[in-house]
């Protein structure tokens, strides 16, 4: 497993296409929380000092310290959300990605034309994953309650399969071939599902080790087949 991570980490650096599919949404990601962060803090400033100076003499201040107290509770929402958001944005280019590292390892890959209608149909994947995700994660939790290693189990390798889907999906596997080749490799799953689960839970590094574990985990489906 640290082999593989190893040749992860170095298909991700050596192939600029690669590189540039895995900076790509994170750029986006930040451009639109930066704008969309400015905006949140300006229009609730604004709207709060109207407010403000009909209450406090002190205006300047109380806005200020406003101001302050909203851009760090964005902050807190944002890490919270941006995963999800880059996420859904990098469904495309995740899918070219874990195509473009089966071809590297020799895999055999299917050269399709792109299409619009071939981008929506991974974004349309990616918004039930998303939403399958957020159901097994509430499940994971109620289980938790209960006993709490089943929890964090089962997040584990809900986080694995996210990754793995690009694989799956590409090769068009069923339900039943799915939970075959993961439960032949459930230990080489497992593992870095679990490590996956501290990783998405730090702002930032979250977003670049997405990219980084769609070619992890499609290098080991890959090289189960080559």
């Amino acid at each position: 497993m640290i082999k593989d991570f190893f040749l992860s980490l170095s298909i991700m650096f050596k192939d600029v296409k690669i590189l540039l599919l895995s900076l790509i949404p994170s750029v986006i990601g930040l451009v639109a929380y930066y704008y969309l962060g400015g905006w949140f803090v300006t229009s609730t400033t604004t709207w709060g000092k109207t407010y403000i100076d009909s209450y406090f003499e002190n205006a300047e201040l109380v806005a200020s310290i406003l101001q302050w107290t909203l851009g760090i509770f964005f902050f807190f929402v944002a890490s919270f959300t941006f995963f999800l958001f880059v996420s859904l944005i990098s469904s495309p280019f995740n899918d070219l990605i874990s195509k473009r590292v089966e071809k590297i390892l020799g895999g055999r890959v299917e050269e399709a034309p792109f299409t619009f209608s071939g981008v929506f149909r991974v974004l349309k994947n990616e918004i039930k994953k998303i939403g399958f995700i957020l159901l097994i994660s509430i499940i994971g939790l109620l289980c938790g309650f209960v006993f709490p290693p089943l929890s964090f189990f089962i997040s584990a390798i809900l986080m694995a399969v996210t990754f793995l889907d690009y694989s799956w999906s590409r090769h068009e596997m069923s339900v039943s071939e799915c939970v075959n080749d993961f439960k032949s490799s459930f230990v080489r799953y497992l593992l870095p599902g679990v490590a996956y689960v501290f990783i998405v839970s730090l702002p930032l590094i979250n977003v670049i080790f997405l990219p980084l574990g769609v070619i992890y985990f499609t290098t080991i489906f890959t090289k189960k087949r080559v």
